[in-house]
């Protein structure tokens, strides 16, 4: 395989000037004398440079890269100070320093010192008492003195330990130090309790560098909570435009940015100025998540009621003057899934659930055959605890009519999509013998289900969503009444490092918004199987097939007990949603049984969705 195949491993980043560097290394073991170097402009997007980043031993050999941990750049004066943590001739970690008058070609200096066998780095544009200051350490933060880079004098007293009540009650490792007016900024990680990657930072008095003016309280960054079983670092901090830059790479060789804002206020205890930290909506914002109801799950089954005696679950919504409307997934103790109704005023409470259904499957299609016994004969494939009939209904209004899409199964066949309609007058006097006749709108013989209809025209036509994985596919139909079909296909995955790495398909139909169409979509991460996981994203007005914002973390998850102790542990399925008095609000099934309601202002979640984009660097 060639080098390009595997992703490159992030060393350092450092400022030169207005240029933003970023140092990497092959991480397929050969042997190297230099690094690959990238640039940048804004920090964020990356372009690689023919210059390589070299390092040249006293006796002007080039110094082997390849197995080089970690390593920092500082500017001292008129040249900068490389310090990088590598195995010496013993196979013992050692920190090394090298100079450079351009930040490219390294000249080895030496090593700090046979006690110093963990990562540190050089403050920047700092003398202290005519020396150069280092910070150092493996668990505690130490400190270094200087002359000439050559000679060090370590102190052996501790500058930061571990705090056993607070975030980084683990080992501290250093990732960078820079020096600002208030005094020396250090950037450090551990390890939370839950074993996490946690950012911290600490102020240093510039006139007595070994005392600590301040030390957050609170993680400037934490590993998010879709990366439980992903290894992360942090490569380094770097001051641009007033604020502060760090970059983190995950085990798969993703590398990404988080940005913090730096200021100063005033301590109300002490009356001093006190750093602080705010993050900009480029690091860690709010979740644009949802508030469940308190007294969910508002749809339950009835026993008194034979169809829905087991299940009652995957309800479509609609917002009619005012009103919401339900129809939800029901099923009795013989697997047969109909569809039942329910009206709410307020939106959680309902205060209208008749006993009989609204809809009931009669066609070939979406109906079982009692007759059909022989196991031979049954296709395998369980959904919900079902057997069969019309499943995880989705419905929209348009132009005086309801159209609702459905799955329809008849328990020989794959499950396919079926449609039907009725008016909305006929709808709101639950005269259900008026749905029309309904129709299979997916091809023969394949699996597919979560498809989803716009509820307006765009660009004249009707436009039905029948795949989101990863890509968003339309299919754009003049009239619904008359026969066609959608040959649906899977597209592909996301990126493994994102918690939707396992996409299965749209959730609620698509609400408009004024910045967008905004989708809730069904997804599971591999590396927590087994849980479906909501997520959102915004599409654009004309061109819904463009993808304009995606949460990256789950707005929401299985974690309440009706929503792991049903029919299927761990499962939220989002099928109906509307926005009502500036309110929006998601209904879903809580584990193959009971229907529940979250909901957040829609301003608020729909600002916390757009800021909550990750920023990636390109592929390097």
């Amino acid at each position: 395989m060639t080098e390009d195949a595997f992703p490159p491993y992030g060393l350092a980043v450092f400022c030169r000037d207005t240029t933003i560097f970023l140092v990497s290394r092959a991480s397929n073991g050969r042997k190297s004398r230099f690094l690959p170097t990238h640039i940048s402009n804004d920090g964020i997007n990356f372009s690689t440079i023919n210059e390589k980043f070299l390092i040249r031993s006293s006796l002007n050999t080039a110094e082997d890269c390849s197995n080089i941990i970690s390593a920092s750049l500082a500017k001292n004066h008129d040249a900068y100070v490389l310090t990088y943590l590598k195995p010496d001739r013993s196979k013992q970690p050692r920190l090394f320093l090298a100079s450079s008058s351009d930040a490219l070609h390294w000249k080895k200096i030496g090593s700090i010192g046979q006690e110093c066998s963990s990562f540190g780095t050089i403050v920047p544009e700092y003398l202290f008492e005519g020396q150069s200051v280092l910070f150092y350490g493996d668990r505690s933060i130490r400190i270094a003195f200087s002359k000439n880079l050559k000679h060090w004098k370590t102190s052996p007293r501790s500058i930061l330990s571990p705090r056993r009540t607070e975030f980084d009650h683990s080992a501290l490792s250093v990732v960078s130090i820079h020096h600002v007016d208030e005094g020396i900024a250090l950037f450090y990680t551990a390890l939370s309790v839950k074993g996490r990657l946690c950012l911290g930072a600490a102020l240093l008095d510039a006139h007595k560098p070994e005392k600590v003016l301040w030390r957050a309280s609170k993680p400037l960054w934490e590993q998010p909570d879709g990366w439980d079983t992903v290894r992360s670092r942090c490569i380094g901090v770097i001051p641009l435009k007033e604020s502060f830059f760090a970059y983190f790479q995950d085990d798969i060789g993703k590398i990404f940015v988080e940005k913090l804002r730096y200021g100063t206020e005033k301590n109300p205890v002490s009356a001093k100025m006190v750093p602080h930290f705010n993050a900009d909506h480029e690091s860690k914002p709010e979740t644009p998540n949802l508030k469940r109801y308190a007294k969910n799950p508002i749809i339950e089954p009835r026993q008194e009621n034979r169809w829905e005696a087991m299940s009652s679950f995957n309800p479509a919504a609609l917002c009619l003057e005012g009103d919401i409307h339900l129809l939800y997934r029901a099923q009795g103790f013989d697997g047969l899934s109909v569809l039942g109704y329910a009206h709410s005023a307020d939106g959680f409470n309902i205060d209208t659930r008749p006993l009989y259904p609204a809809y009931i499957p009669k066609h070939p299609f979406d109906t079982v055959d009692a007759t059909a016994d022989n196991p031979e004969n049954k296709y395998p494939y369980v959904s919900g605890g079902g057997n069969g009939g019309c499943e995880d209904p989705r419905m929209v209004a348009i132009d005086g009519r309801i159209y609702l899409i459905y799955v329809a199964f008849n328990g020989q066949h794959p499950p396919g999509v079926a449609l039907t309609s009725i008016s909305i007058a006929d709808f709101l006097k639950h005269r259900w013998s008026a749905w029309s006749t309904p129709k299979l709108i997916s091809r023969p013989n394949q699996i597919q289900k979560n498809w989803v209809l716009f509820p307006e025209k765009i660009n004249g036509k009707f436009a039905i969503m029948h795949s989101i994985s990863p890509s968003i596919l339309i299919e754009y139909v003049d009239n619904l009444e008359e026969d066609f079909t959608i040959d649906s296909y899977h597209n592909g995955h996301s990126d493994i490092w994102r918690w939707d790495n396992f996409v299965r398909g749209a959730g609620a139909p698509p609400i408009k918004t004024e910045l967008g169409w905004l989708v809730l979509y069904h997804a599971m991460d591999r590396r927590d199987p087994n849980r479906y996981k909501v997520g959102a994203i915004l599409l654009d007005l004309n061109n819904p097939k463009k993808i304009l914002y995606r949460s990256r973390q789950p707005i929401l998850e299985p974690d309440e007990p009706y929503e792991n102790h049903g029919l299927k542990h761990g499962v939220v399925y989002v099928c109906g949603a509307v926005i009502k008095d500036d309110t929006l609000f998601v209904y879903y099934g809580g584990s193959d049984k009971c229907s529940a309601v979250a909901s957040a202002p829609v301003k608020t979640f729909l600002q916390r969705l757009i800021t909550h984009k990750e920023i990636i660097l390109k592929p390097l």
